[in-house]
């Protein structure tokens, strides 16, 4: 079911003529002239119910209402003084639903300060069923309302899983020869859902939230799919088939254009560590990466096992092969920032360290907090970096 929502503003209304019209073009050449761009867009898309926001003093008596019904004097005379209620809008809606069927008249605050603003989220949301397809126009609001309007957009989504399609615009501003151009802004949805696709990596570090946006840009399906997979792969520690999973997405990326073209380098750049030539190095990149995300466990067991792969290269070992890389960890066991690693380790995974009592002391101390933790980790960093490497 979809629904529209209209913003309603305030305009001079000529005693004579009424309020200004305009033929609004759409993008495939139809007009509808009308003093209220919400009424073409009803025509237009003919959605199931529409939400008509004003406040006291919108202009409510611009919709096509029976000027003979008794209700249209009162609606008159409230909008002119800015005394329109919710009691005498919910007796307009009924007049105003025989020529917009499903139209609701909502009365809304100014929002002028955040409680307001907060009480007409949740107005909307009240108002908008779990997982509407949902139209907004903000054409008629007042120019503080549109930036509104693209947060309840975002709100919907999160708070009542809607679908918000699309944001028209009458652009009466940009008439030119008697016509004024439909603008659909819907690029600005695209453009938010890669802000909230880049923290959601950024939090937790799954590059599966861009396929589906890449895939809108042009992106093959099954490449995009890898981003997924390479997701899986990483977190699994399975470094050298997570490279070879995102390699090939660099070059299909960096060709892509809409809103993945404005995008793309801040991906690219969180998917950098493929391009690492040495493994321990990307490993050692995946470490900072699930620190800075305060993934504690991912981010000691890279350390360890990109000590492990450095340790690989100094003994001429195949860093791909578990027995060798076996091999290199046992060379490790005499080191003791490794052997303290590899007691943070167990006691992040088990709560509990083998070995001496000192051993767990010294484990406790560095979990006690993740500040602690961090401080710990980093300072393990830096001992095992200055390891020799071959």
């Amino acid at each position: 079911m979809t629904t529209l929502i209209s913003f309603l503003g305030k305009n001079r209304r000529d005693p004579v003529h009424g309020y200004q019209r305009a033929s609004y073009e759409f993008a495939d050449g139809a007009r509808v002239k009308t003093a209220f761009f919400g009424a073409a867009l009803v025509q237009r898309l003919k959605p199931a119910r529409t939400l008509l926001l004003g406040t006291a003093g919108s202009m409510w008596d611009a919709l096509d209402v029976d000027p003979d019904a008794p209700e249209w004097a009162e609606l008159v005379e409230a909008t002119e003084q800015a005394t329109v209620d919710q009691d005498l809008l919910d007796r307009v809606s009924l007049r105003a639903r025989e020529a917009m069927p499903g139209a609701e008249l909502v009365l809304i605050p100014y929002g002028r300060d955040e409680a307001a603003q907060v009480d007409l989220l949740a107005n909307l949301a009240a108002r908008v069923g779990q997982g509407e397809q949902v139209v907004l126009d903000i054409t008629h609001g007042f120019r503080h309302l549109p930036l509104l309007a693209l947060v309840a957009a975002r709100y919907l989504s999160h708070v009542r899983q809607a679908v918000v399609s699309d944001i028209y615009y009458g652009a009466l501003e940009m008439t030119a020869d008697g016509v004024t151009p439909v603008v659909k802004l819907d690029g600005l949805l695209r453009m938010l859902d890669w802000v909230e696709a880049l923290a959601a990596h950024d939090a937790s570090g799954n590059y599966g939230v861009f396929a589906p946006l890449l895939v809108r840009d042009g992106l093959n399906p099954e490449m995009a799919a890898r981003l997924e997979e390479a997701a899986y792969l990483e977190r699994v520690t399975n470094v050298s088939r997570a490279k070879g999973t995102v390699t090939p997405l660099l070059r299909d990326i960096a060709v892509l254009g809409g809103p993945t073209g404005l995008f793309k380098d801040q991906l690219v750049q969180r998917l950098a560590w493929a391009r690492e030539p040495r493994r321990d190095s990307r490993e050692l990149a995946l470490h900072d990466a699930y620190l800075a995300r305060k993934d504690f466990l991912r981010a000691t067991i890279y350390l360890q096992e990109s000590a492990i792969s450095a340790e690989c290269s100094r003994l001429k070992l195949d860093a791909s092969a578990h027995a060798q890389r076996e091999e290199a960890r046992d060379s490790l066991k005499a080191n003791l920032g490794f052997r303290s690693l590899s007691d943070i380790r167990n006691m992040l995974a088990h709560g509990t360290v083998g070995g001496d009592s000192g051993r767990t002391r010294s484990a406790l101390a560095a979990t006690a907090s993740a500040s602690a933790l961090a401080a710990r980790l980093a300072e393990l960093r830096r001992a095992l970096a200055a390891q020799p490497a071959g």
